[in-house]
């Protein structure tokens, strides 16, 4: 379980990384608008939902234990020992 919640870290800051490639990539034609800082805060609420999603769709196919757990460490921040206490 410790490996998924890394693993769900790791796809959280590439897919942020990502975003942030594909506007500054696409910058010369964000400028020019009334507030490019919008722009980029729609692009970043936009990728933080599309994860959610994601992470929420993977979670269901836990156990209800399995997820509360998941859930308590990550959220939480407990340790894998307290973790596997609750588990």
């Amino acid at each position: 379980m410790t490996e998924h919640v890394r693993a769900g870290k790791r796809w959280r800051r590439t897919f942020c990384a990502g975003r942030l490639v594909k506007t500054w990539s696409r910058w010369t034609r964000v400028v020019p608008q009334d507030a490019p800082e919008a722009y980029v805060r729609a692009v970043m609420v936009s990728t933080f939902l599309t994860w959610n999603r994601r992470w929420w769709r993977s979670l269901r196919v836990l156990a209800p234990r399995q997820r509360a757990v998941i859930m308590l460490r990550y959220f939480d921040d407990l340790t894998e020992a307290q973790a596997a206490v609750l588990g």
